[in-house]
């Protein structure tokens, strides 16, 4: 679109086409009062002196003249109709100004020519950088592999066919999120391309979000001025940029067109980047639309779409389309994701000779090798003169540079795709140290016959460009005059990473162990990595790392860091909810336990054993498994050689024989028994050889937990068969670590909570843990006893108290059939209220499913009692509220959505068996 200023009420100039506009007049201007105008303009309320002016437009030509600055000035108001001289006014002895009102857009009917100038130079500049982005792709978009979604609770076959519909109802601002290699952009893009075809109305605008320049004021707003006026201006003065955004309203207003612009990644860019998101937001007609594997914080007010995984379906119809039949032992968490069933069936295409061993591929790392070596392969085929070097950027160069660049910026910045020159040249000279170390370059010169100690950094740079960004576009050139290169798919950054400590682990043990323990003892340290930096990278870099070493090497290498990079897999595959892997690396972990040539301290055994032993017992449907009983005796095993390793370093065995007596089931009680019990196992504790040192308080800690985890185990068993003698097995090690845990936070015993958490949230879940083993007694009031005290006795973060709520409000429901109460039931929907609006903001979506877990227990009483007409309005009232936050988070399923269909359908409780 041209620049269109307004000069004064019904007077605007065309900068672009040297036109003034007047109502239906039009005058063209010389290109000496265009450049004075614009002077004026862009010095908008200050005055110029004659020779500013002059200076500008003849600088030091022979016309310079006052003179003919006086007749220039004369002439151009002439063309303004500004003969009051409001417009460009006059100050006697100072010079000329004009003062630029509040701008808008022209009225309809003076403006159908530059509405359509503009709309069509929109459309034009959205397709190039389209066209643009996928010329960097190295395959075309398949329709067939866009996942569906989920929004609002209602099912589309894809983002599109979401979107064809978003517009028409006007829905504002979302944010899709979905894993890495779910097809996000690809299906941001299909979107955008269809919408240009099918759409009239609608001008998508698509921007990678490693593209915008942070630095910039307003940096969304100063990419679209700088790609849709077709000026790169990386200094754009900040005025120009507003009045192009300004314009930008105006014509969706006047043109009633609506524009929709993607904003992809935006965890891969510095927030600061999303700092005018809600300017551009607010544009009438405007649909954001976000891409982020995380929701960001100043993206609480967009609901989310949530992108599905394939489904087996999806995958087969796909993969018949190349004649390829999946077999039924693939991993499945493979065949999910888009990207991985594409490489599959690439590398089957490619090698229909290995059938056999193609259907034996059982990770991501295994099929993106496969496809990077397939690819090389192709290549090195029809290129035989430059083997020695494409081989070698691919196998070594690139692997140990994005290695280096990995561990050389924080978890925040592991999302970033680019690569900033500062970094991408630190990193290469660490590549040229590790070239040049005498351990590495001899053993890959004796077992690859390639000399690395003579490459040097220039060379390095020059391999980088020619392979990795030119010839493969594993790297892409950035637009941004900061950053040298973009890696074109998280997948590949995170694989290469992982590839580079595979690399020097072949090539040096030394290295290895160097980048291996920055790897577990800093970058991918448990919890933290999760709790407090969500960082997903560094997870996947664990993993393809180990997938790359293979299940021999993992249960064999004689380092305790190997045992901790397993458990660190577990513990954060089990926090993604991926039991696929929870469940293989537990196995690998309890193999290496085994193995009598490993070294492992039994506290490292123990500690890993007993979180590994939860994670298997938190398994989402663990009942339903076909492998579920043999996850759960797996378990128990593991919970009864944690213990035992822990009681062969404490020194004693805890007898927990004499808790049987009697059940204690009020808080008096307990306390009672755990002074008594505190003072007989006090002369045990202190025979313990680690009595008095550092590690006493570490190790009874875990020991508690222990105990704890026995108490999941049995309640597990007890909802399974119904069994009280297991009931009463939880009951018993719940008390005996929680008898533990007083005796710590009794003596101040250093070391003795665990990391992210405090000695009273430990003290909480307890008490807690005995309220649950009241409930499943029947003993409601006990039940209910025992939560409040752990609520009102100890200091915890507020989730914490929010889940012990819930459990108040299951025992309050279980207990109106034996005393009904409106006032227990008001009270009960108050407390339901006041927790779903927390999970909203917290956005906890496992607490969210159990508390509609509970609301339904609250209408299956209901159903079967008789309640006044108040309070089932008020009942009616919370279930809409938790049909309102499920769809505010967009997190449906099969069992946790539309409760208000199941108060109006009588039927079973079909959330029930998902509480626990």
């Amino acid at each position: 679109m041209s620049e269109i200023i307004k000069l004064a009420e019904n007077c605007y100039v065309d900068m672009e086409k040297y036109i003034v506009i007047r109502g239906n007049n039009r005058e063209e201007l010389e290109p000496l009062e265009l450049k004075l105008l614009d002077k004026l303009i862009k010095n908008s309320g200050q005055y110029l002196t004659n020779d500013q002016l002059i200076n500008t437009c003849w600088g030091d030509s022979e016309s310079a003249s006052d003179d003919n600055l006086y007749e220039a000035i004369k002439t151009l108001r002439k063309k303004l109709d500004d003969k009051k001289r409001t417009i460009i006014t006059t100050k006697r002895n100072v010079g000329y100004s004009i003062n630029l009102p509040e701008q808008n857009f022209l009225a309809n009917d003076n403006i159908g020519d530059v509405n359509t100038e503009f709309e069509a130079d929109f459309k034009r500049n959205s397709e190039e950088l389209i066209k643009k982005w996928e010329s960097f792709q190295d395959h075309t978009i398949d329709k067939d592999l866009l996942a569906s979604c989920t929004v609002k609770g209602k099912d589309f076959e894809s983002l599109y066919a979401y979107f064809k519909e978003a517009v028409k109802e006007e829905d504002k601002n979302c944010v899709v999120q979905a894993t890495g290699g779910s097809g996000k952009t690809f299906s941001l893009v299909y979107t955008c391309k269809q919408i240009m075809r099918e759409m009239k109305d609608v001008i998508p605008v698509f921007i990678q979000m490693r593209k915008v320049d942070p630095a910039q004021s307003n940096p969304i707003s100063s990419y679209l001025y700088n790609n849709y006026v077709n000026r790169i201006e990386y200094d754009t003065p900040s005025e120009l940029v507003k009045q192009f955004i300004h314009n930008v309203g105006v014509f969706l207003k006047e043109s009633k067109k609506h524009l929709l612009i993607v904003l992809d990644g935006c965890n891969e860019c510095p927030k600061e980047a999303l700092s005018d998101m809600d300017e551009i937001a607010s544009l009438p007609n405007t649909i954001i639309v976000a891409s982020s594997r995380l929701l960001d914080a100043n993206m609480d007010d967009y609901y989310t779409i949530k992108l599905h995984s394939l489904d087996n379906k999806s995958t087969k119809k796909y993969l018949d389309k190349f004649s390829i039949l999946s077999e039924n032992n693939l991993y499945p968490e493979n065949l999910r994701l888009p990207i991985f069933v594409y490489m599959y069936a690439q590398i089957c295409k490619d090698n229909q000779d290995s059938q056999e061993r193609l259907s034996s591929l059982i990770n991501q790392a295994t099929l993106i090798n496969d496809w990077i070596t397939s690819d090389l392969n192709k290549y090195l085929k029809s290129h035989r003169e430059k083997n020695n070097n494409t081989q070698f950027v691919i196998e070594y160069l690139l692997p140990i540079l994005a290695m280096n660049i990995f561990f050389m910026v924080g978890h925040e910045e592991h999302t970033s795709l680019s690569v900033d020159t500062n970094l991408y040249l630190s990193a290469i000279k660490e590549v040229i140290k590790i070239f040049e170390d005498e351990d590495f370059s001899t053993s890959i010169l004796l077992k690859k016959n390639i000399d690395v100690s003579n490459y040097s950094t220039k060379q390095c740079i020059k391999l980088i460009s020619d392979v990795a960004v030119s010839r493969f576009g594993f790297m892409q050139r950035d637009d941004s005059e900061e950053n040298v290169f973009s890696w074109a798919h998280e997948c590949y950054r995170d694989w290469f990473i992982a590839k580079g400590l595979y690399v020097t682990r072949l090539y040096s043990k030394r290295l290895s162990d160097e980048y291996v323990r920055k790897l577990i003892t800093d970058t991918f340290r448990y919890p933290r990595v999760f709790t407090d930096y969500k960082d997903y990278p560094a997870y996947y870099v664990a993993l393809y790392y180990a997938e790359l070493l293979g299940r021999d090497a993992l249960i064999s290498i004689n380092d305790p860091l190997y045992h901790s990079l397993i458990r660190n897999i577990v513990f954060f595959a089990d926090d993604l909810g991926d039991s696929d892997n929870v469940v293989e690396y537990s196995n690998y972990l309890t193999i290496r336990d085994e193995n009598p040539d490993i070294e492992t301290s039994p506290i490292d055994k123990a500690r890993a054993l007993s979180g590994t032993a939860y994670s298997l017992l938190d398994i989402y449907n663990l009942e339903e498994r076909e492998d579920g009983e043999q996850i759960v005796s797996n378990a128990f095993h593991m919970l009864e050689a944690a213990r035992e390793n822990t009681e062969s370093v404490l020194g004693f065995t805890l007898d927990i024989t004499d808790s049987n007596d009697q059940i204690l089931d009020t808080p008096d009680k307990i306390n009672k028994y755990i002074d008594k019990h505190i003072k007989k196992i006090e002369d045990d504790f202190k025979k313990s050889p680690l009595y008095d040192t550092d590690k006493f308080g570490e190790v009874l800690a875990l020991y508690a937990r222990i105990f704890g985890n026995y108490g999941g185990y049995y309640l597990f068993i007890y909802h399974k068969t119904g069994d009280e003698n297991s009931l009463l097995c939880a009951y018993k090690t719940h008390l005996m670590g929680l008898v533990i845990k007083h005796y710590i936070s009794k003596n101040h015993i250093p070391g003795g909570a665990m990391p992210g958490r405090t000695l009273d949230h430990a003290a909480a879940t307890s008490y807690g843990a005995l309220g649950t083993d009241m409930f499943r007694l029947k003993k409601y009031d006990q039940a209910l006893a025992l939560y409040k005290y752990s609520i009102e006795q100890f200091k915890v973060p507020d989730y914490v108290n929010m889940g012990t709520k819930i459990h108040i409000m299951r025992t309050q429901i279980a207990n109106l059939y034996n005393n009904p109460s409106s006032d227990i039931i008001s009270e009960i929907v108050d407390m339901g209220n006041n927790i779903a609006e927390f999970l909203k903001k917290q956005k906890l979506i496992g607490s969210l499913d159990r508390l509609a877990t509970v609301v339904a227990d609250l209408v299956v009483f209901c159903k079967e009692c008789t309640i006044s007409d108040d309070l089932e309005t008020k009942i009616k009232g919370l279930i809409e509220h938790i049909d309102q936050v499920y769809t505010d988070l967009s997190i449906y399923d099969d069992f946790s959505n539309d409760m208000m269909s199941f108060w109006k359908a009588e039927g079973i409780n079909k959330w029930n068996k998902y509480f626990d």
